[in-house]
């Protein structure tokens, strides 16, 4: 073999067995680092799996309790719809609470009573006697904010 292509190969040699070794190297510490994450993520998962489940035995034993209360309670308003059924039995109501016939509309006055009504949105200001017949001549004074020329001939 030409003795340059030996010193290139061996060359060559080193070269891949140094990058090998650092490759090895390399793979070491990335290993050292992903066991480390793991572990922590194991003792993590093992951390809230036992806080769940203590979360879990916690409500089972909450859950009888709860539905002793609730049995208790359905008991009790059984109890009081007997006592209310027989109360309305033994005690019939003689008036109901709502009445059963419909109320009436409010009636108006007879026509023979004399009614004052609303005149307008305002106060009346007519200054005139009431009544048909009067014989005099005597000319009234014009209502608030009257002329004497409109309310004369009137």
């Amino acid at each position: 073999m030409n003795p340059d292509i030996k010193l290139v190969l061996d060359t060559m040699s080193k070269h891949f067995e140094d990058q090998d070794a650092r490759w090895e190297k390399r793979f070491a510490e990335h290993d050292e680092k992903w066991e480390r994450k793991f572990l922590e993520t194991d003792t993590a998962q093992d951390v809230r799996a036992s806080q769940i489940e203590r979360a879990a035995d916690a409500l089972e034993q909450w859950q009888p309790e709860i539905e002793g209360s609730v049995d208790d309670l359905r008991l009790e308003v059984k109890k009081l719809n007997k006592y209310y059924e027989r109360a309305t039995i033994d005690h019939p109501v003689e008036a109901p609470l709502l009445p059963t016939t419909p109320l009436l509309p409010a009636r108006r006055t007879s026509a023979s009573a004399s009614t004052h009504w609303p005149n307008g949105h305002r106060v009346d200001t007519n200054a005139r006697e009431d009544g048909f017949g009067s014989v005099t001549t005597i000319v009234h004074p014009p209502p608030k904010g009257g002329c004497l020329s409109c309310c004369q001939g009137l």
